[in-house]
């Protein structure tokens, strides 16, 4: 009689990771950001922003998945360039260097979080949700029963619904606005 040994659970979590890091970095190192520039430096964080949602977009749940299985991307070259690189841009544009590191940590936060909260409830719907519920405001999980007294939520469900694409670029301005509120003069 023959007998096979399966491999050991520590082996297969090993190998697991060990080929989520490798896509990990696959995905860091794809990306190309556009420049920098501190004399335009709101269109130029625009324009990053929308370049860097795109990246994580073409890549779906990239980073759910990473944070999930604990695995940092940071440590791939190119992210350390690039995080480096945005740290570097804020410090051009008058923050100091603690707000450009924090400056630079919410630019990212901003993009992943939308990414991978809202964008991917329109580009990959889960099972149980009924793509319709995203066309109303506020969505149904949010509307009010008719005997509460929300007068806000009420009155959002008289709102026209917004794109993703808009939503994304009223989350910029607020960024922007609230970096520039943080630059000298």
């Amino acid at each position: 009689m023959v007998t096979t040994c399966r491999p050991s659970l520590a082996r297969d979590w090993e190998g697991r990771r060990d080929l989520i890091t490798v896509a990990a970095e696959i995905f860091e190192s794809d990306w190309q950001p556009p420049d920098l520039e501190p004399g335009r430096w709101r269109d130029s964080l625009r324009t990053y922003c929308r370049d860097l949602r795109a990246h994580y977009r073409h890549h779906p749940g990239m980073t759910t998945l990473a944070l999930s299985e604990n695995i940092t991307m940071a440590r791939h070259p190119a992210m350390l360039r690039n995080v480096d690189a945005l740290i570097g841009f804020f410090a051009d544009v008058g923050l100091s260097l603690p707000d450009s590191y924090r400056a630079c940590m919410e630019t990212i936060r901003l993009v992943v979080g939308f990414v991978e909260l809202q964008d991917r409830l329109y580009d990959r719907p889960p099972a149980h949700l009924n793509p319709t519920d995203l066309l109303h405001v506020p969505p149904p999980w949010l509307q009010p029963e008719a005997d509460q007294s929300l007068p806000n939520l009420k009155q959002a469900g008289e709102l026209e619904p917004d794109s993703p694409d808009t939503l994304f670029e009223f989350s910029l301005d607020v960024l922007v606005e609230g970096i520039a509120a943080r630059t000298p003069s």
